[in-house]
Parts: C-alpha cells; sequence; structure tokens
C-alpha cells in the first residue's frame, strides 16, 4: 500500500510538472504528447514479468 501512494505522489508531480512544461512551452504540446507515450511504453515493458 505505502509504494502504491508514492506511485501516486509521483504521478501527482509528474502531472504538475507537465501542467507547468505545457504553460512555459506552449508551441510544443506534440512533443509533449510524443514524451507521454514514451513514458507509458516504458511503464508497459516494466510491468511485463
Amino acid at each position: 500500500q505505502q509504494r502504491l501512494n508514492s506511485m501516486a505522489t509521483l504521478k501527482d508531480q509528474l502531472n504538475k510538472l507537465k501542467d507547468r512544461f505545457k504553460k512555459q512551452h506552449p508551441e510544443l504540446p506534440e512533443s509533449v504528447e510524443r514524451m507521454k507515450e514514451v513514458v507509458e511504453a516504458a511503464k508497459a515493458s516494466k510491468k511485463k514479468p
């Protein structure tokens, strides 16, 4: 349970960072989306045993 909580906190921080990044660099929305895809892919590969 503790690990799950830290993951949620981490995700929250990541979302805040992403929001800040989007505000600072509104001209780069597509690169943010690409970054998100890369992160999701990395997470998916980690989940596999």
